[in-house]
């Protein structure tokens, strides 16, 4: 089994990840790309994708793309911009990038985008390197 395999195994294929059907579509040493597909119950009144899912996708895709640090890491803050509702979304795509990589601290740009392209929310991500490995 390789790093990557046994990362994902360990990190993304069990509990809440695997509740919200998180999938892992790339996993590079400087971007992360997932997607979740999106369930009737995760909807609001006006058939929106309620604002958690996306902050919780996006709170995923961001440590993701921290992992070739090889800490397991805690999210210390985020800020985030709903700047589209996605309405009807049968999916939501997320991708990370690494702005900041220090020894303690790193900070991530993320953005979820829907099926069509549209930019649903746009979030910096500041997450703390723990002293735990991830594999």
């Amino acid at each position: 089994m390789s790093y990557l395999e046994e990362f994902k195994e360990k990190n993304i294929d069990m509990g809440f990840n695997a509740a919200m059907g998180i999938e892992v579509l790339e996993l590079e040493d400087d971007y992360s790309k997932v997607r979740i597909p999106i369930k009737d119950w995760e909807q609001n009144p006006i058939n929106a994708v309620h604002g958690g899912v996306i902050f919780a996708l996006g709170d995923v895709v961001g440590a993701l793309a921290t992992w070739k640090m090889g800490k397991m890491v805690t999210t210390q803050s985020c800020h985030i911009s709903f700047l589209n509702a996605a309405i009807n979304a049968t999916e939501l795509i997320g991708e990370g990038r690494p702005l900041h990589l220090g020894k303690r601290t790193y900070v991530v740009d993320v953005e979820i985008r829907d099926t069509k392209g549209t930019l649903i929310s746009k979030m910096t991500n500041e997450y703390h390197a723990m002293n735990r490995e991830i594999v």
